[in-house]
C-alpha cells in the first residue's frame, strides 16, 4: 500500500497529511502514530496499540453522541506500506517508519465557518467529554470545528479528540496524573482498596442511565453505563489490513488487546463515570441528562430514547 505524504505532522506525534486509496477510493486523510512509552512499568498500555486506544475513544464519542471524522486503524503487521513524500515535505521529515504495526487514520472533511457560536457548543458538551477522560481540548480550536447537520442546525466535530486512556506527546505515550490516580497510586500500583471500590462502584453504577447527546431526536440514546463497561470486549473498531489485498481485519477489542488492557479501561471508564456523576450531579441541566432506574430492566444501551 502507497501512502503519499504531502503536508508535514500538525502536532509533535509522528504523520501528516496524505493521500491513500482504499477499495478503489483514493481517501484525503491524517495518519499518526507512536513508537515509545513514558509510562510507569506497572500500566499495561504498551505504544504499538495506541491507534486502537484512540479509536476506542473515538467509537465511545459516537455513541455518547458527539461527532468525530470517519476513521480507521491500518494494520501493518505484514509490511506492505510504503511512503512517499511531495515537495512540501522537508528531507528532514522523511522518516516514517513503515515498518510501524497500527497507524491512525482520520478522514480530512471541510468544516462550516464559525458564525460565534463555536465555543458555546464546545462548553455544553463538556459533561460528555469529561465522562471518556478528554482533556486539552477547550481553546484549542486546531482540535475541533462547526459541522453542519443536514437540516438540524450546526454542531462541534472533533477534529483531533485524542485519546481518553493515555496522552500521546513527541510519539510517546503518556498518563496524566490525574487518569492514573483514578485507580492506582503514584508509584503505578493498584490501590489496595480498589477490588472493593470497584465493586461499590459498579452497584453505584447498575442502574444508572446517561441520555446521549445526538441532536436528532430521533437518534438520541439512554445508554447503560455498566453495560457499556461490560461491551469493550466485543467493541469493534474498523481495522483495515495493509497486505497486498487490502482486506477488513477481525477487529473486536477483545481479539485486537490483552485481558489486561481491557481490565485497565473498564476499570479507568468505571472510576471516572462515577466521578462525573458525582460532579455533575447537582447540576440542574446536567443531571436532567442522568436516569436513575431503580429496578433492572432489559434496556438495551442503544435504545432510541422518545421524548
Amino acid at each position: 500500500m502507497l501512502i503519499e505524504m504531502y503536508q508535514e505532522k500538525v502536532g509533535s506525534n509522528p504523520g501528516g497529511k496524505a493521500k491513500v486509496t482504499i477499495f478503489g477510493r483514493e481517501l484525503d486523510v491524517y495518519l499518526k502514530y507512536v513508537y515509545g512509552s513514558k509510562l510507569l512499568r506497572q500500566i499495561p498500555f504498551v505504544p504499538h496499540n495506541q491507534p486502537i486506544y484512540e479509536a476506542l475513544t473515538l467509537l465511545l464519542a459516537r455513541q455518547f453522541g458527539l461527532k468525530v471524522p470517519d476513521f480507521f486503524v491500518l494494520d501493518n503487521h505484514e509490511k506492505h506500506i510504503q511512503f512517499s513524500y511531495g515537495p512540501n515535505i522537508r528531507k528532514s521529515n522523511r522518516n516514517l517508519d513503515s515498518n510501524h504495526p497500527y497507524y491512525f487514520i482520520s478522514i480530512i472533511f471541510q468544516e462550516t465557518p464559525d458564525i460565534g457560536i463555536l465555543e458555546q457548543l464546545v462548553q455544553k458538551e463538556k459533561m460528555y467529554r469529561d465522562f471518556l477522560m478528554i482533556g486539552d481540548i477547550e481553546g484549542r480550536k486546531q482540535n475541533y470545528g462547526l459541522y453542519q447537520v443536514p437540516g438540524n442546525g450546526q454542531t462541534v466535530v472533533y477534529i483531533d479528540l485524542g485519546c481518553s486512556f493515555v496522552d500521546a506527546h513527541e510519539g510517546f505515550i503518556k498518563q496524566r496524573t490525574g487518569i492514573t490516580k483514578l485507580i492506582r497510586d503514584q508509584k503505578g500500583f493498584i490501590h489496595e482498596h480498589s477490588k472493593n471500590e470497584f465493586r461499590g462502584v459498579r452497584k453505584y453504577l447498575e442502574n444508572l442511565y446517561i441520555i446521549s447527546n445526538h441532536h436528532n431526536p430521533s437518534q438520541q440514546q439512554i445508554i447503560s453505563l455498566i453495560e457499556l463497561i461490560d461491551s469493550i470486549p466485543e467493541q469493534k473498531i474498523p481495522l483495515i489490513s495493509t497486505s497486498p489485498k487490502i482486506k477488513l481485519q477481525e477487529n473486536r477489542l477483545g481479539y485486537l488487546l490483552s485481558p489486561e488492557e481491557i481490565n485497565e479501561i473498564q476499570n479507568l471508564l468505571l472510576m471516572s463515570f462515577a466521578s462525573v456523576l458525582k460532579q455533575y450531579g447537582h447540576h440542574p441541566e446536567k443531571a436532567a441528562l442522568i436516569i436513575k432506574q431503580e429496578k433492572k430492566t432489559k434496556l438495551n444501551i442503544f435504545k432510541t430514547f422518545n421524548y
